[in-house]
């Protein structure tokens, strides 16, 4: 028996790999080979190796196959964006009959002389090159038969004439979009592809890419308020190998670690909307890598849980002690009838017994401080919107607010892998309510909504363990060594 072909080896490589892109991306390009442009690089960098991977399992589960993929990632320069928009395209194109696809970028500019010559130097390099031909702004199958129907198009866009992103619609195949610099897309262009993702038993993949210029639009709502249905990610420029550190580390010297520029072009991380953020980043940030912290043997353990009232709302319960939170998980239902949450809140009641227990009482909140209370449990109802106990603050929520902003700079710990904490806490802004008070108040979650941020449930769930100042623990073992005026003066002053 003669040995295979050449190009039936690369065809039965493209088979194998359709739900595989991140092993397609190592064996079509030639990585480590002397005389290439890969002669010292060994493969994908660890961001890209993930994302890949993370498009593979999603593809290859019975489950998950036929819902839409949806992946943003927002970072800092020269992280390597576009080599990722290249391999995406080649293997999402290369390796499914008929797959068509469509790719935009901020401005027309960007699409031909940066992302579309970054496919031109990659598909020069592609060891199935062969298969495909790339003219113009279109990767199509070098079949002619399948010019019409097997293809990936560079489309400009245009607000006020959204139609070249009509059409993409391709019942039972696979469908491929790709978004460069997001944050410059109009919303109605995501609209648009938006309608496309509905064919049954297709492979719908979106992946968006940029850095996080704009601190609203639907790039920036992939982290926040559309977080649940994307996968998303922030890297820091400085945390990817090859990457420029000496300007990163110019730009920080040139305006500061925090400003808006180091946090868009380095950090990989959307600005702010203004300088009234109530919690500091660094603040947050600190208390995610502060994981060694333990809590005081006199800290009572502490339940906070906000009952969500919208579709898109979660209802959270947050655990804290002393200055760590989450110190026994951060529980989310989603959709969940009073009833229905009051069920599920009950044994984690029962199983840690903590010593408070306060609840959102305002709208629906109401109905499960009820309950709770009716099935025999000890909570305690806070309102939102009732009279703080401190003139300086416009109601209790933001009196709360400010005392867990205050916990957070004393040196707390929060779970790092909690990215809709981090969100909600840096997502908050303030005001002075005008008049003769001058009293601090938050900015409403209403308003919030209409800049594209979610409404901050988890951050709200540890506010709630800030409602009132609380006696710290005097354990019965130590009752006759130690009175509870000891135990008071040794233990350390301010919220417990």
């Amino acid at each position: 028996m003669s040995a295979p072909r050449a190009e039936e080896l690369a065809s039965e490589f493209l088979f194998q790999t359709r739900h595989d892109p991140y092993s397609y991306v190592r064996g079509a390009y030639p990585w480590g080979v002397e005389g290439t442009m890969l002669e010292k690089f060994e493969g994908p960098r660890e961001w890209q190796a993930d994302e890949l991977q993370g498009l593979g399992e999603h593809l290859r589960s019975e489950r998950t196959r036929f819902t839409p993929y949806r992946s943003s990632v927002a970072s800092g320069h020269g992280i390597g964006k576009s080599a990722m928009m290249a391999w995406l395209m080649e293997w999402g194109i290369g390796t499914f009959p008929e797959a068509r696809g469509r790719i935009t970028a901020n401005t027309e500019t960007q699409l031909r002389t940066i992302t579309w010559p970054e496919l031109h130097k990659w598909h020069a390099m592609n060891a199935t090159r062969e298969f495909f031909k790339l003219d113009g702004t279109v990767l199509r199958s070098a079949n002619p038969s399948y010019h019409d129907t097997w293809r990936m198009d560079a489309t400009p866009w245009s607000e006020h004439n959204p139609d070249s992103f009509h059409g993409l619609h391709n019942l039972g195949k696979r469908i491929i979009v790709l978004f460069d610099e997001a944050s410059g897309i109009s919303d109605i262009i995501w609209e648009v592809v938006e309608g496309a993702l509905t064919d049954a038993g297709t492979e719908i993949i979106w992946v968006v890419f940029g850095n996080p210029t704009n601190p609203i639009g639907r790039f920036y709502q992939t982290h926040n308020l559309h977080r649940d249905v994307w996968r998303h990610r922030q890297i820091d420029s400085r945390s990817v190998p090859g990457t420029n550190i000496d300007q990163a580390e110019q730009w920080i010297k040139m305006y500061g670690e925090d400003s808006d520029f180091v946090r868009v072009r380095v950090k990989g991380e959307f600005p702010r909307s203004g300088s009234n953020q109530l919690i500091p980043t660094q603040d947050v940030l600190d208390a995610q890598a502060d994981e060694d912290i333990a809590p005081n043997m006199y800290d009572p353990l502490i339940f906070g849980l906000d009952v969500a009232r919208f579709g898109q709302d979660q209802s959270v319960l947050m655990t804290r002690k002393g200055q760590v939170a989450g110190i026994h998980g951060t529980h989310k239902w989603r959709g969940l009838a009073t009833t229905e949450l009051v069920d599920a809140v009950i044994p984690k009641i029962i199983e840690l017994r903590p010593h408070h227990i306060f609840v959102d009482g305002g709208g629906v909140g109401g109905g499960v401080v009820d309950l709770l209370r009716h099935r025999g449990f000890d909570v305690i109802e806070i309102n939102f919107g009732s009279k703080p106990s401190n003139p300086d603050y416009a109601n209790k929520r933001a009196e709360m607010w400010v005392r867990m902003r205050d916990w957070l700079a004393k040196g707390a710990s929060i779970p790092w892998h909690d990215v809709d904490l981090f969100a909600d806490l840096t997502n908050q802004t303030y005001l002075f309510q005008e008049g003769r008070t001058n009293a601090l108040q938050l900015t409403s979650k209403a308003d919030m909504a209409r800049d594209g941020l979610p409404s901050p449930d988890t951050a709200d769930a540890l506010a709630l363990t800030f409602a009132h100042q609380v006696a710290p623990v005097v354990h019965p073992s130590e009752r006759t060594v130690r009175s509870s005026a000891t135990a008071e003066t040794d233990y350390d002053e301010g919220w417990r």
